[in-house]
């Protein structure tokens, strides 16, 4: 059951995202701020943004030509490049853009749907209800931002991971949890916030009055810490690289991504609409906007999740935003709740009509309109 709702959400979605896709390049064009138009719009679809970071770190690995390089590749994590460029070399792609850029968006698909089968089964897990495990699915799958999971990105390899770790540790397998983990570490630069999910379902192995063997309660306490040796390890290969730790941090502000208050970000849309009004907001930063309402929604999705699932689950939805918030303001915001999945899980035991189905699938509709059309939703 949980492999065929979860082929069946991840089919119908990504059929759904290609066909907008290619329909909105025909009718709407490119945005005017693009290059050359490609000579094969379909061969090329699923170039678009990051996704040339990933195809440049897949097919020629890192570089690393000073602190005047800015911005760099070590800002993009290793573990979905190289297991793109693993499978490339392993069925001898031809060093040409397109082949490589669809491997890419297969293994994302794949990992998407490895995600959805485990949502399923995590869902039904916690609460027992197939129908709610059915419904956390669709959601996912239909959720606007979900357009990510699919493309030469690296969002559906860390739900992957999340979700995989979590499962795991919840039915005693910390080893299983602690891969997921470290891959987690490696894939994304707030995979140590996977450890969030873990230290909850791991304390009753640790305190439980029967007690258990030391190096059982050792492999939990790896399993809880596992996201942050991920981490470790590719600031050790940037360390090596450059000299410096966090050089894969500081690099973000080649994209003009500074620290910021999130305090004072809020309170600035919050001022601007007052002062203008929604609908003025809407015309003037329309992008903007997007990731505002993006945020606005998980955060408030974090109060139920934290009461039925979990504080550590709420705690990683909070964190998973904040600080991305913080680094780089409102940019890419929406696509950083497209893995939050506990606030799938919630609305899963809450949602059986059609009805926010059909919304979420028209708004990622759009969503696919915009991000294939050069407009800036990435």
């Amino acid at each position: 059951m949980s492999l065929r709702e979860s082929l069946k959400a991840t089919l119908t979605s990504r059929i759904l995202i290609l066909a907008v896709g290619l329909f909105s390049i025909a009718t709407f064009g490119h945005a005017a701020n693009v290059g050359p138009q490609p000579a094969n719009e379909l061969a090329s679809l699923p170039g678009r943004w990051d996704a040339g970071w990933y195809l440049g770190i897949a097919s020629g690995g890192y570089r690393w030509e000073g602190p005047s390089q800015h911005p760099s590749r070590l800002a993009f994590f290793p573990a979905f490049p190289m297991a793109v460029r693993g499978v490339a070399r392993v069925l001898h792609l031809p060093d040409a853009e397109p082949p490589w850029l669809w491997t890419g968006v297969i293994l994302s698909t794949g990992f998407f749907l490895s995600s959805l089968v485990y949502l399923y089964r995590l869902v039904n897990q916690r609460f027992g209800s197939e129908s709610a495990a059915t419904s956390a699915v669709w959601l996912m799958a239909l959720y606007p931002f979900s357009i990510f999971h699919g493309q030469m990105y690296s969002e559906s390899l860390f739900l992957l991971c999340a979700i995989g770790a979590t499962f795991h540790i919840e039915r005693s397998q910390p080893w299983i949890a602690a891969i997921f983990g470290v891959v987690a570490g490696l894939t994304r630069p707030v995979g140590c916030l996977v450890s969030l999910l873990l230290v909850g379902p791991a304390i009753p192995a640790l305190v439980e009055p029967t007690g258990r063997a030391w190096y059982v309660r050792t492999t939990f306490v790896l399993a809880c810490v596992s996201p942050f040796i991920g981490t470790l390890l590719y600031s050790a290969y940037v360390y090596h690289l450059t000299g410096g730790w966090f050089t894969w941090l500081s690099d973000q502000e080649g994209w003009g991504r500074t620290v910021q208050n999130p305090v004072v970000l809020v309170g600035a849309v919050v001022a601007h609409v007052r002062e203008v009004g929604w609908q003025r907001y809407l015309l003037d930063r329309p992008y903007e906007c997007i990731n505002v309402v993006a945020f606005a929604f998980m955060a408030t999705m974090a109060v139920p999740v934290s009461r039925r699932i979990g504080v550590g689950p709420a705690l990683f939805m909070v964190a998973a935003i904040v600080l991305p918030l913080r680094v780089g303001g409102w940019a890419s915001m929406g696509r950083y709740t497209a893995v939050l999945f506990p606030a799938f899980m919630w609305l899963g035991t809450k949602t059986r009509g059609p009805v926010v189905l059909v919304i979420f699938a028209a708004l990622q509709a759009l969503m696919a309109a915009l991000y294939y059309t050069d407009r800036p939703v990435f």
